[in-house]
C-alpha cells in the first residue's frame, strides 16, 4: 500500500540528486555518504553501515570509490586498529554547502503546500515507520 509512495519518492529524490551532482561526477547514492562524512567526521565504516542500513561490503565499495575520487579519507582508528574511520577531504568540505542546499531545496519541494503542523505530523509518522523498519531488520543480518 505505502511502498509505492516510498519508491516514487526515492526515485524522484535520486533523479533530483543526480542532476545536482552530475558536474561532480558523483552518483546520487554518494550524497548520503558525503553528508555523513562532513557532518560526522571520524565516523567508522561500521557506523555508516548501521546508519545507511546496507551491508558492509556495499558501504566499503562506495567509500572506496569516494576515496579514489578524492572526496573522503579513511584512516585506521587510534583507539582500535580494527576500526576504519571516515573523514571528509577538502574537496567534500568545499562541496558540503551545495549538498546542504540541495537537501533543503528538495525538502521544500516535497513539503510544498504543507503547513508547519502537517509537516511535524508527517515527520512523526515517517519516524515511526522508519523505526518499525529498523526494528524488524535488527533480526536480519545487514553485513
Amino acid at each position: 500500500m505505502i511502498i509505492k509512495y516510498f519508491t516514487r519518492i526515492a526515485r524522484s529524490t535520486a533523479t533530483f540528486r543526480s542532476e545536482q551532482l552530475a558536474r561532480e561526477d558523483l552518483h546520487p547514492r554518494h550524497y548520503t555518504y558525503l553528508l555523513m562524512a562532513c557532518m560526522q567526521p571520524g565516523l567508522s565504516q561500521d557506523e555508516f553501515t548501521k546508519e545507511i542500513m546496507l551491508n558492509k561490503s556495499s558501504v566499503a565499495r562506495q567509500l572506496q570509490m569516494l576515496e579514489e575520487k578524492g572526496y573522503i579519507e579513511r584512516k585506521i582508528s587510534n583507539n582500535d586498529k580494527r576500526v576504519m574511520e571516515v573523514y571528509p577531504s577538502q574537496k567534500s568540505l568545499d562541496l558540503f554547502p551545495s549538498l546542504k542546499l540541495t537537501n533543503e531545496t528538495w525538502n521544500q519541494f516535497l513539503l510544498e503546500g504543507f503547513s508547519e503542523a502537517e509537516t511535524a505530523q508527517l515527520v512523526s509518522y515517517l519516524t515511526r515507520v522508519s523505526d518499525n523498519a529498523a526494528k524488524h531488520l535488527l533480526g536480519m543480518r545487514i553485513d
